[in-house]
């Protein structure tokens, strides 16, 4: 199995892949289920990652990835996600453009999502998890107390004017996708 994971930073990319998929880094000890390769790679082995954050030099061939193999991607609620980028020096421009790529070139694809801040997380990784055939699971809980609210567990998430609305509606209707009897990425089921 190869699978493309097209992140935004600051949404859980190190979570998803390191302890749910357990891809090999030089940074991680086994053992170990997918290795990883960078979306330049034109010939990935089984069991590989194809990973990388989105940005908008890139999307022509993550296109054509996400025409050959499955997606999962993370998510954040985008005014947590912003305050992370704030705090590690990243700008608003590229935060901007990452979330644009997401909503407009990986979710045409229909990806799978791991909402990593939102109680839905363990019903998500449950469908992540008999999609790829190994049991997914995480004592990281959902709250003040986990890692997606260090430092910013006291983001008012309903607003914050330099967010486009849009992407918080994004968010949440990926959200509701999830309570639906919707089945992700369908035509890899074939």
């Amino acid at each position: 199995m190869i699978i493309c994971v097209p992140t935004i930073q600051h949404t859980g990319t190190h979570l998803l892949r390191r302890e749910l998929l357990k891809e090999e880094t030089r940074h991680s000890d086994g053992p170990f289920w997918f290795k990883n390769t960078g979306i330049w790679n034109s010939n990935p082995e089984p069991w590989t990652i194809i990973g990388d954050h989105v940005y908008d030099q890139a999307m022509d061939m993550w296109e054509e990835r996400f025409k050959q193999f499955p997606i999962i991607t993370t998510l954040r609620h985008p005014v947590r996600c912003l305050k992370s980028f704030l705090s590690r020096g990243t700008s608003i421009r590229l935060f901007n453009q990452q979330w644009r790529c997401m909503i407009e070139c990986v979710a045409p694809y229909d990806p799978m999502y791991l909402h990593i801040d939102h109680p839905v997380r363990d019903k998500e990784l449950q469908r992540i998890s008999e999609f790829i055939g190994k049991d997914i699971e995480t004592t990281w809980p959902v709250g003040k107390s986990s890692g997606c609210f260090m430092g910013n567990h006291d983001a008012s998430i309903e607003t914050d004017p330099r967010i486009s609305q849009e992407f918080i509606d994004f968010y949440y209707e990926t959200i509701q996708n999830v309570d639906s009897n919707t089945v992700y990425n369908a035509h890899w089921y074939k």
